[in-house]
């Protein structure tokens, strides 16, 4: 089935519009046409719960509209109904197999999902289509990283800057795989030139302060966070506060907190990963790029329902009004929530609270990554 572009969709709108005003043409009452062309106007706007039932209808008539199935996924995805959305690209890709558009969305929410193979499938099909698609590799790029298949991530990557070799992300992408690893002067070689081709990626200021870090470049790891910070104050950023001895030429250096170097980080780990199964959390999974075990902090991810959850886990001292947690940069539609745990003298970790919902920006608990003292 050839496939119809929205413009000749839009067109076709005018039309019917233009024939339902004619007396006696159509009874007042909508094509089936025109009731898809109403649900996308409301699907365009955000307003997805009142476009669904008017695709619905719409398919009554035209079950084989292979259109129709793509726009009430894009809704469903809007929704966060995400295995809906699945279901409805598949089957528009079923109708139509040649809708490029459809099989990119069915991938990204395969990702979202954390299918991470059938996601990258689905790019390999996109890329089989168009080559030269940078987008696509990148994407199934990311997959490859996030299934630790490292070597096959780089190989797209390096495709894609074979096609455009000053893509910012791409270089990004390519720098976090070698983060990863803790390859980290690789990593800071990508991340230079990320920024080289946009000074204000604060990602990438962000992610080489973390690589410098791993390479004890304090000094160069501060002043990367701090300009990441100044170009997106949405990034919640290490806590490094160079505190003052007094002197104020003179600034303390940061040290891992004492009472975290010979702390049980498994015992840590597990008790997070209980405390997300016990909320019926699924396929809980710690990602390994943000876990600090020195510092008894990381972040899972996992899957409730059609919802997709990252949770952000540390450890909260006695007394403490703050916890240790790895910088916090996801902006995506996640549900965050954040479990703290506390530990007794026995060495025994509970969780002491589960918070759901959690916005990082707008709690009292501020997190950090790197304790300090005054020497």
């Amino acid at each position: 089935m050839k496939r119809v572009s929205r413009l000749s969709y839009r067109l076709i709108f005018a039309m019917l519009l233009c024939s339902t005003s004619i007396p006696g043409c159509s009874g007042g009452k909508d094509t089936p046409d025109v009731t898809f062309e109403r649900g996308r106007m409301l699907g365009d706007r955000g307003q997805f719960e009142d476009a669904i039932p008017l695709y619905n209808l719409a398919l009554e008539s035209l079950p084989d509209r292979a259109v129709i199935y793509y726009e009430r996924g894009r809704a469903y995805e809007g929704l966060g109904l995400l295995e809906k959305a699945v279901e409805d690209y598949t089957t528009c890709l079923h109708k139509e197999p040649g809708f490029l558009q459809a099989l990119n969305n069915k991938g990204v929410v395969l990702a979202k999902l954390e299918r991470f193979q059938e996601a990258a499938h689905e790019f390999g099909l996109l890329i089989a289509e168009q080559p030269e698609d940078v987008l696509a590799l990148r994407n199934r790029g990311l997959c490859f990283h996030d299934q630790a298949e490292f070597d096959q991530a780089l190989a797209d990557y390096d495709k894609a800057l074979g096609i455009a070799p000053n893509d910012t992300e791409t270089w990004f992408q390519r720098g976090n795989v070698f983060l990863e690893q803790e390859k980290f002067t690789e990593a800071i070689t990508n991340y230079d030139k990320a920024i080289e081709h946009d000074v204000k990626y604060a990602k990438a200021w962000m992610n080489r302060g973390v690589a410098r870090y791993g390479l004890n470049q304090r000094e160069a790891a501060l002043k990367d966070l701090e300009q990441a910070q100044l170009l997106d104050d949405s990034i919640v950023l290490p806590g490094i506060d160079w505190l003052s001895t007094g002197d104020a030429t003179t600034a303390a250096k940061p040290v891992y907190p004492e009472a975290a170097s010979n702390a049980n980080w498994t015992e840590v780990l597990n008790v997070a990963m209980t405390a997300l199964s016990e909320k019926g959390v699924q396929n809980v999974r710690l990602n390994s790029a943000s876990a600090i075990p020195e510092q008894l902090c990381g972040s899972l991810t996992g899957t409730a329902g059609d919802r997709s959850v990252v949770a952000y886990f540390g450890v909260q001292a006695d007394g403490a009004s703050n916890i240790t947690l790895p910088a916090i940069t996801d902006t995506d539609d996640r549900f965050r929530v954040l479990v703290i745990i506390k530990g007794s003298d026995a060495g025994e970790f509970r969780v002491d609270s589960f918070v759901e919902n959690w916005d990082p920006s707008t709690e009292e608990i501020a997190p950090t990554t790197i304790s300090v003292k005054v020497k």
